[in-house]
């Protein structure tokens, strides 16, 4: 509804970042400092083979997660994580 840019990024997708852990979670680190710096809120999606690796790039602990669910990751401008949301999926 309020056409957002949205970018396809591979490395996110199972074909390609389940054989790539270190670079997805170098990824989720730079895009993490990034949007803190710049203030602009970032949706994120990943699939369920790279979600490890994108939970270390955030700082937070492994845990599965049930499809569906997402987590809310709240960064300083420096990129550090002040706070965490996780939530289920209602269905």
């Amino acid at each position: 509804a309020r056409q957002l840019p949205v970018e396809a990024v591979s490395l996110l997708s199972e074909e390609e970042g389940e054989d790539q852990p270190a670079e997805v979670e170098a990824y989720l680190r730079s895009i993490r400092d990034e949007t803190g710096a710049g203030g602009v809120p970032l949706a994120v999606c990943g699939h369920r083979p790279v979600i490890p690796a994108m939970q270390a790039g955030l700082d937070l602990p492994t845990t599965s997660m049930q499809t569906g669910s997402s987590v809310t990751v709240h960064v300083g401008a420096d990129g550090e994580v002040l706070a965490v949301e996780w939530h289920r999926s209602l269905a």
